[in-house]
């Protein structure tokens, strides 16, 4: 049994989560509070694309990481009605892929599925809610990128849209969208 290599591997891991963790401690505008790293990932993913799609609105995080209608609210500079952003983010790492509770209270609804190095391979944005009938769902599972005919019926998950993500998101890398 390679005890020592476990050991190693989960010293390795807690340094990272402890990086991401003082990351999300002294940037709380880049990175939401909560200690579900692939939650938290997903989200600051999210609020890249925000902030190329809306550059001059205020974009926040919830304050209450509990708080289940939304996680990120989008205040645009003309302060027209608030847009808010439930994002839920599911991994390769995941074997049923399943999502957590999604609950009623947002305006759209942006599905992650990250691949094992944690990067977005499917990326969908879903604004009728209707399938959740005013009620909060439980058991729900995402859509895997290499198979249109998984995740839940029930979810209405339209186009795959990792691509214009992507490209956001490698803008950003690339320090032209700041």
């Amino acid at each position: 049994m390679p005890i020592p290599e476990v050991l190693n591997v989960i010293e390795r891991y807690a340094s990272a989560y402890r990086a991401l963790q003082e990351l999300q401690d002294n940037n709380p505008d880049l990175l939401a509070v909560g200690d579900q790293k692939t939650g938290v990932i997903g989200e600051f993913y999210a609020l890249l694309y925000l902030k190329h799609r809306y550059p001059s609105a205020a974009i926040t995080y919830s304050e209450n990481p509990s708080q289940t209608g939304w996680d990120i609210k989008v205040v645009p500079h003309d302060y027209t009605e608030p847009l808010t952003i439930q994002v839920k983010t599911v991994s390769d790492y995941s074997s049923n892929r399943t999502i957590t509770p999604i609950s009623p209270g947002w305006n759209e609804l942006y599905c992650l599925f990250l691949d094992r190095d944690l990067r977005p391979t499917g990326f969908w944005v879903i604004d009728d809610d209707s399938f959740l009938a005013g009620e909060t769902r439980t058991g729900l599972r995402m859509r895997h990128p290499n198979n249109l005919a998984s995740g839940s019926a029930d979810i209405p998950f339209g186009d795959n849209r990792v691509g214009e993500l992507n490209a956001i998101v490698n803008q950003f890398r690339n320090g032209m969208n700041q």
